[in-house]
Order: structure tokens, then C-alpha cells, then sequence
């Protein structure tokens, strides 16, 4: 694995337990009324879906490993230039049943790199 790579699954990892963090114990009726949270919550998606971007431009092998890889990256433009569109509901679906999988495939990812290495 190239080290833009591992950096890149770095801040997606990073990004993703920091959504978990900020997510854990909140209704999805008390993150529908907290602005905070939710630009919280997009703003890591955005780093999600431009790290993956940055996996796809540097080894495409990696990028492909991802079921969602578009979307994941699509969400990232739809958050940056339709911000007006983003639905809430959309997000806290995406959290609640894509997120840990994708946590558990990064963190694969991550602990293939660091075996690779030794």
C-alpha cells in the first residue's frame, strides 16, 4: 500500500469513529433539531468521500474494495455543492447501517498495511 493510501484510510478512519463519537446516544430526533451536530456529521462525511476520491486517483485496487465507493464519494459532492438538498434523514440512515462496515473494512485495510510492513 503506497503511504498516500494508508494517509487517506487514516482520515477516513478518523472521520468515521469521529461521526460514531458524536453520534453515540443520539436520537435521530435530537440530531433532526441540532444544527451543530449535523454540520458535524457532514463535514466528516465530506472528509469520507474526498479521502476515498484521493484512494481512487492514487490506487484504484483499494478504491474498488468499497461496495459504495461512488456513492460514498457522490455524497461528498452532494454535501459540497448541493448542501441544500442534504437530508437528514438520508444521513442518519447512512450512519446507522453503512457506517460500521465501513469502519471495519478501513481498519482491515489499515492492519493489512501495518502487517505488510513488519
Amino acid at each position: 500500500m503506497r503511504p498516500e493510501t494508508a494517509a487517506a484510510l487514516h482520515d477516513m478512519a478518523l472521520a468515521a469513529s469521529r461521526i460514531a463519537e458524536a453520534t453515540a446516544g443520539v436520537t435521530f430526533a435530537a440530531y433532526e433539531k441540532t444544527w451543530l451536530l449535523q454540520s458535524a456529521v457532514e463535514r466528516q462525511l465530506g472528509v469520507i468521500g474526498e479521502a476515498l476520491a484521493r484512494v481512487r486517483q492514487v490506487e484504484r485496487g483499494f478504491y474498488d474494495r468499497f461496495a459504495d465507493a461512488d456513492k460514498i464519494v457522490g455524497l461528498r459532492n452532494i454535501i459540497v455543492h448541493g448542501y441544500d438538498v442534504v437530508d437528514p434523514r438520508v444521513l442518519w440512515s447512512i450512519i446507522a447501517e453503512k457506517l460500521p462496515a465501513l469502519m471495519k473494512l478501513v481498519d482491515d485495510m489499515l492492519r493489512e498495511a501495518r502487517e505488510e510492513r513488519l
